[in-house]
């Protein structure tokens, strides 16, 4: 598949107009990939005074009717996938009863990537309980992070998904992305990789970073795109490639076609509320990967 057909837009980029208008945008606009956003509870990244809903679908408020009709509008793109939701849920909560409802609403989503046609579903791993101060978590999280991953796995087959983690560093309670990959051992579960997250984990490290990715060869199944900006106060993420300082993009191509990473591009440019604005950010971010992809910069 050529790359220009692999690089798409994640609608969490696109607010202020509901799932079905959002996809036809992003395919007016030229791309060919996309990534369906999974939002549970009121989820803005930009607007002023009060943040705009980005466009987002839930399992629970989603029928059957409106699933077909997704999975129509998305017959059109050449790779769909679908990011679960990223708030309220934890499937490493110390809760049994938050655990395993957490458990339950992802499990949903993997139904839901099958019924609207996606290829590939990404989860955010579980994190560290609040309140327990004193206990020592890391290893009881990794063991619910990865205990789920072999759940999931086994739920993905049954309907011929991929499924994977976020993140290749930075959150100790998870470990090393490439040691759950391993300790899971299935086909089916790997990596959804994010140059600009994990430059950020690893102090901007970039050898770090393509160390890291190296160990996850054969299983990195997507990977977010979006520029990194150093600022005096700090780093601030999800903008135009245009704007970035810190990731070095035809460095991590090169690796990437090394390893013969074979999927999607999807941007994460959350840059402005206005959708027009947003769009010409990506088209002409996906200049700029395309050129890096080809060793042009």
């Amino acid at each position: 598949m050529d790359i220009e057909d692999r690089i798409g837009v994640s609608l969490i980029s696109i607010v202020g107009i509901d799932v079905e208008e959002a996809i036809e945008v992003v395919y007016e606009a030229g791309f060919k990939a996309i990534e369906i956003f999974v939002g549970d509870t009121y989820f803005g990244t930009v607007g002023h005074p009060v943040p705009k809903l980005c466009a987002s679908i839930n399992p629970q408020t989603c029928d059957k009717i409106q699933r077909r009709i997704i999975k129509d509008k998305l017959q059109k793109f050449s790779i769909v996938t679908l990011h679960v939701q990223i708030v309220s849920v934890n499937i490493a909560c110390f809760n049994p009863g938050i655990r395993q409802e957490s458990i339950r609403q992802y499990f949903e989503c993997i139904e839901l990537a099958h019924d609207i046609g996606a290829s590939i579903v990404t989860f955010h791993p579980g994190h560290s309980s609040r309140g327990t101060y004193g206990y020592d978590q890391e290893q009881e999280v990794y063991k619910y992070n990865v205990n789920f991953a072999k759940e999931a796995a086994r739920e993905a087959a049954k309907y011929d998904l991929k499924i994977g983690y976020e993140g290749i560093s930075g959150a100790t309670w998870l470990g090393p992305v490439d040691e759950v990959i391993c300790e899971v051992d299935d086909d089916r579960f790997g990596l959804l990789f994010d140059p600009a997250q994990s430059y950020a984990a690893l102090n901007c490290d970039g050898g770090a970073v393509l160390n890291r990715l190296e160990k996850c060869k054969g299983k990195i199944w997507e990977v977010h795109v979006h520029g990194l900006l150093r600022r005096v106060i700090g780093l601030s993420g999800h903008l135009p490639l245009r704007m970035n300082n810190v990731v070095d993009y035809p460095l991590i191509m090169k690796k990437l076609k090394d390893l013969r990473f074979s999927g999607p591009f999807i941007f994460e440019i959350v840059s402005s509320d206005n959708i027009s604005t947003v769009i010409k950010d990506c088209q002409e971010s996906k200049e700029m990967l395309i050129r890096y992809y080809e060793g042009l910069v």
